[in-house]
């Protein structure tokens, strides 16, 4: 049997070698005869918040590893369908906005649009070519980053690597040259599912970073009251970004101090309730330690974090995707050094892979 033919045969050969070479007690955490169930479950409540991607995923999970099921085929079916009509739907509207020159909402529809067809080149040659330097910043390349990891390191998902490549013209594999400038788009934080994080290094766009209502740049003695304005609205980035440009020059900016703490904070727990945990522990690591309960939620956004990569990890590896499976795992033991089962399910896989390319 050659691999190619043993791969052909899905997780159920996968699984069936496992047991083989480790036993039942060494499997990962999913049970194969709960596994349908499981992510019948999962399925279910992604439909209910809306997040129809991640309805139909669970879906297909629910067929690779329960065979025919006549239910999820059909609802695989109803959310291809309905996929590609909201999708359309969103990019319509979009450039209806883009036309009455609406660029927020045509922008948001756009972003809408990609978040259910993330290759739809149309969304993508507005969002670049007719919105470009609404809100992005400027990520200086270093030595090791891939367009995948920026992604991960912006946007808590190595997937949405397609939206940087595009927006530099890169390959999502290109190498990228240490000291290089990429341009990266902030995201809105209810439409592609991680927010941008808050640039430690990167240069926030002047537009992005100071847009005064008034339609004004502030000087540095007025930006405070601009800061105060966009967290009014509840524009936390926002008020974010100001802050910190206030506190680069005068570090002793009480106000500036306390505003910025309040808005990571409340931002943190605002992605907490959207279980958005990647952007909630950047949020909470941004908030001096001891103001009020930041320590602590800290710590259960990493450990849902951890998690959520681990459970990731287990999806890849019911696809036969062994190695993207490993990387999730090393990431969730990069957030949690002491996770119960990533570790041992690293170890596994790995023997596995080597027992696959001896076969």
């Amino acid at each position: 049997m050659n691999r190619m033919i043993f791969y052909g045969r899905g997780f159920v050969g996968l699984l069936l070698v496992q047991v083989l070479l480790f036993g039942c007690a060494t499997a990962p955490m999913v049970k194969t005869e709960r596994g349908p169930e499981r992510f019948r479950n999962f399925a279910t409540e992604y439909e209910k918040k809306g997040d129809l991607r991640l309805a139909l995923l669970n879906w297909e999970i629910v067929v690779s590893l329960g065979g025919s099921d006549a239910e999820a085929a059909s609802k695989i079916s109803a959310l291809k369908a309905q996929i590609l009509s909201s999708s359309a739907q969103h990019f319509k509207s979009g450039v209806d906005y883009y036309k009455r020159n609406m660029m927020y909402e045509a922008r948001k529809e756009f972003l809408l649009t990609l978040n259910l067809t993330p290759d739809n080149a149309e969304a993508l040659g507005y969002l670049k070519n007719r919105l470009a330097g609404e809100d992005v910043i400027q990520y200086t390349v270093k030595k090791g980053d891939t367009i995948k990891g920026i992604a991960q390191k912006n946007y808590g998902d190595q997937q949405k690597g397609f939206l940087i490549a595009y927006f530099n013209n890169l390959g999502i594999d290109a190498k990228l040259v240490p000291g290089s400038l990429l341009t990266i788009p902030i995201l809105e934080p209810t439409l592609l599912g991680k927010q941008i994080e808050v640039p430690a290094e990167g240069v926030v766009s002047q537009q992005t970073e100071s847009k005064p209502m008034s339609g004004k740049t502030p000087d540095a003695k007025g930006a405070i009251g601009e800061a105060i304005s966009f967290y009014d609205a509840r524009e936390y980035l926002r008020a974010i970004a100001i802050t910190d440009k206030i506190l680069q020059s005068e570090p002793s900016r009480k106000d500036a101090r306390d505003l910025k703490n309040t808005a990571c904070y409340q931002r943190g727990k605002g992605m907490m309730r959207e279980e958005k945990y990647a952007e909630a522990l950047k949020m909470f690591e941004c908030v001096e330690p001891g103001y009020k309960d930041g320590n602590q939620l800290a710590s259960v956004a990493k450990k849902r974090l951890a998690d959520a990569h681990y459970i990731r990890g287990v999806e890849l590896f019911m696809y036969d995707k062994l190695d993207e499976a490993i990387e999730e795992w090393k990431t969730t033991l990069s957030i949690d050094p002491n996770h119960p089962k990533a570790s041992s399910d690293i170890d596994n896989t790995q023997v596995l892979l080597k027992k696959l390319k001896e076969i």
